[in-house]
């Protein structure tokens, strides 16, 4: 496993929390952006509230694109224990 993917979760339980915590960073992220402006940043950050609801939008994109196989095989495997 390569430094950079240490931190991935390795098993089906794991993706689903990581696709709750991308969610919540994407939901504070709008939040944010409602609250102060979406034009408006942070004064620590160089990024503008739209900015950083993007990058956390495709954050949780890659995180539900981890997790949709999980879902896709649980799917499946209902439909085969069906009577």
């Amino acid at each position: 496993m390569s430094a950079e993917n240490k931190y991935l979760p390795q098993d089906r339980n794991g993706r689903f929390f990581r696709a709750i915590e991308e969610a919540g960073e994407f939901l504070q992220a709008v939040g944010k952006g409602g609250r102060f402006g979406f034009d408006n940043r942070h004064p620590d950050r160089f990024e503008t509230n739209a900015e950083e609801i993007r990058r956390e939008l495709l954050d949780l994109r890659v995180a539900l694109d981890a997790l949709l196989p999980d879902i896709d095989a649980e799917i499946a495997r209902q439909k085969a224990a069906a009577p």
